[in-house]
């Protein structure tokens, strides 16, 4: 009779279990949807050198951890700080990808993700493709 009741008690349990972590993890997703990241200019270059945003969120997500591009893009966040002037983003655009990138952000009490738009490199005559002509 023990052995049913625990039987019982455990597989009553196992759901319970599960559903909590479910909803904390759609708890965590929906916090990031809630939360919008933007940048001080819409738009970055692709550049050799890396380029510095300030970076807004809409809430709160504590000490930021870690940032993050979508893989395909291209780009990388080499790093983010807070300071007195704001949130620091730097963001390597060398090997970047034309088109609008999401870039995510992880903090201590959430997340945040906004969207970026990358452009190709401007000509210059340094980077000026050749004309052919000689």
């Amino acid at each position: 009779m023990k052995s049913i009741i625990s039987r019982f008690a455990f597989a009553a349990v196992i759901p319970l279990a599960l559903t909590a972590g479910a909803s904390a993890l759609q708890a965590q997703e929906a916090m990031a949807e809630s939360c919008t990241a933007s940048f001080s200019a819409e738009t970055v270059t692709i550049q050799s050198d890396p380029v510095m945003l300030t970076l807004t969120l809409s809430n709160a997500i504590g000490d930021i951890e870690h940032g993050t591009a979508a893989e395909k893009s291209g780009l990388v966040v080499t790093e983010v700080t807070s300071g007195e002037e704001g949130i620091a983003l730097y963001l390597d655009t060398s090997k970047g990808k034309t088109g609008e990138w999401q870039l995510s952000f992880k903090g201590s009490e959430g997340a945040c993700s906004g969207i970026i738009k990358v452009n190709a490199a401007e000509a210059t005559e340094e980077n000026a493709p050749e004309s052919g002509e000689g």
